[in-house]
């Protein structure tokens, strides 16, 4: 088992839909301050394991993923942080029903912040996406052919070459 296989995104989806459900369960007029502080908990434990599977897709991206597994998976980390945004809206619309109450107003504090960060990790994601959306460079066949030329004239540079300028801290051509 892999570091990427530790953080599943389905955690964050399981956990967005029992906040879900149990936001969407609360019937009565009036919601308690407890009720809604545990959650608005909930609400941090998806944020904080967003944050956590962000760190690790950051991994992958800075050792060099491979576009279409980074793509695939990308894009299943943003249903799961979709997933999130709606339940934190779900929760958000209960916040009218609790009596006004200082514990109503850290629990709002802290839905704020656990708004604002999962919507700060999707737009990392968006950059991700925009970035994997680019169409590739385009072939410079021109500068092929005439590599071609010069490798048949005998006119290139040895590995050798190239390492040892490596080496001694030149400049590429």
């Amino acid at each position: 088992m892999t570091i990427t296989d530790t953080l599943p995104p389905e955690l964050i989806r399981d956990a967005a839909a029992s906040v879900r459900r149990a936001a969407d369960g609360q019937s009565s007029d009036e919601i308690g301050p407890e009720a809604f502080a545990a959650l608005v908990r909930s609400c941090r434990y998806m944020l904080r394991e967003a944050r956590r599977v962000h760190r690790v897709t950051e991994m992958l991206a800075d050792r060099g993923a491979e576009a279409k597994a980074f793509r695939r998976r990308c894009e299943t980390e943003l249903a799961s942080f979709d997933d999130a945004l709606t339940a934190a809206a779900h929760v958000r619309r209960l916040a009218d029903r609790v009596p006004p109450s200082k514990r109503r107003d850290a629990a709002l504090t802290g839905l704020e912040a656990v708004e604002k960060g999962l919507a700060a990790v999707r737009r990392a994601y968006d950059d991700y996406m925009e970035v994997l959306n680019l169409p590739p460079a385009p072939i410079d066949w021109e500068q092929i052919r005439q590599s071609d030329e010069d490798f048949a004239c005998g006119n290139y540079e040895s590995v050798a070459d190239i390492w040892a300028r490596i080496q001694a801290g030149e400049e590429e051509p």
